[in-house]
C-alpha cells in the first residue's frame, strides 16, 4: 500500500463514482477488466513443489536484491533507480513478523519517500520490499506528482514481476520460493479483491476501498511487462502515461 494524496486515499466521503472518474473508467469498462482478471486467474501457473527460502536473508540483502532486479529490468534508467534507492528512507518495524501490509509514504518529511516494513527473512518479506521499492521509485521518478492509485499499484506490481524475472535468471531456488508467494497473493488480489470491486459496481455510492485498485493493477502490470518495452513501462513511473493510454496500448 502507498499513501500519496491523503485528500483522496483517506477522505471518508470518497465513493465508487469518484474512483471511476479519477481513473477515467466507466462501470462497463471496469466490468470488462474484471472479466479479464477472472480469465487470467483460471490460467494460473502449473502446480509447483513446495519450496522454502534457501537460507536466511537480512533486510539489507533483500533491499539490494530489489535494487538489482529493477536495474536488470530498466538498464537504461540506472542513474534514476540508484538515486531513488539512495533517497528512500527504509524504516524497519519492531519485531520479526512481517506486517500485513508494508507501506510507502510519498514524502517522509524531506521530499523523499519513506518505506515502513517488517522483515522475517523469508520470501514474502523479499516480495514486499520489491513491491514497496517500486512504489518509492515511482514517486521519485515522477517528481512526486499526484498519481492515481491504480497506476501506483501497476508500478509496484512491475517491481514484483522484475524480481521474479531476476530470480528466475540468477537464483532459481529463490525464484521457486518467491513465486509461491506470488501465487498466493494472486488469489487474494484477483479473487477476493476482485469480488469486492465487482460487488461495489452495483452501488455507485459504495464507500471507497483501496483494495479495489489491486485486481486491475495486477492485470495491467502483467500485460504491460509482457507486451511493452521497458522504456514504455518506464513512462508509467515518470507519470507520462495515464491509465487510459496504457489500456489503449494493451488493447483494453
Amino acid at each position: 500500500m502507498i499513501v500519496v494524496d491523503e485528500s483522496f486515499d483517506t477522505k471518508t466521503s470518497n465513493n465508487l463514482g469518484e474512483w471511476l472518474d479519477l481513473h477515467g473508467l466507466s462501470e462497463p469498462r471496469c466490468c470488462a477488466l474484471l472479466r479479464a482478471v477472472e480469465d487470467d486467474l483460471t490460467e494460473s501457473l502449473p502446480s509447483l513443489p513446495m519450496a522454502t527460502w534457501p537460507g536466511p536473508l537480512d533486510p539489507n540483502g533483500a533491499w539490494q536484491r530489489a535494487l538489482a532486479a529493477m536495474l536488470d529490468y530498466f538498464p537504461d534508467r540506472a542513474d534514476s533507480i540508484a538515486r531513488a534507492y539512495t533517497a528512500t528512507h527504509k524504516v524497519r518495524a519492531a519485531g520479526d513478523i512481517r506486517a500485513p501490509r508494508a507501506m510507502t509514504v510519498a514524502d517522509g518529511g524531506d521530499g523523499f519517500p519513506t518505506v515502513y516494513f517488517s522483515f522475517d527473512g523469508g520470501a514474502a518479506s523479499q516480495m514486499a520490499i520489491a513491491h514497496e521499492f517500486a512504489h518509492a521509485l515511482q514517486v521519485v521518478a515522477s517528481g512526486g506528482v499526484f498519481t492515481p492509485p491504480v497506476t501506483r499499484e501497476i508500478c509496484a506490481f512491475v517491481g514484483e514481476a522484475a524480481l521474479l524475472q531476476y530470480l528466475e535468471a540468477f537464483s532459481h531456488p529463490e525464484y521457486m520460493a518467491v513465486v509461491l508467494v506470488w501465487r498466493r497473493d494472486e488469489y487474494v488480489y484477483c479473487h477476493h479483491y476482485a469480488a469486492a470491486l465487482k460487488l461495489a459496481l452495483h452501488k455507485p455510492t459504495a464507500k471507497y476501498s483501496y483494495e479495489w485498485n489491486y485486481p486491475i493493477a495486477r492485470l495491467l502490470a502483467r500485460e504491460a511487462k509482457k507486451n511493452l518495452s521497458p522504456d514504455e513501462v518506464w513512462r508509467l513511473f515518470e507519470g507520462k502515461e495515464d491509465l487510459g493510454g496504457l489500456m489503449a496500448a494493451l488493447g483494453y
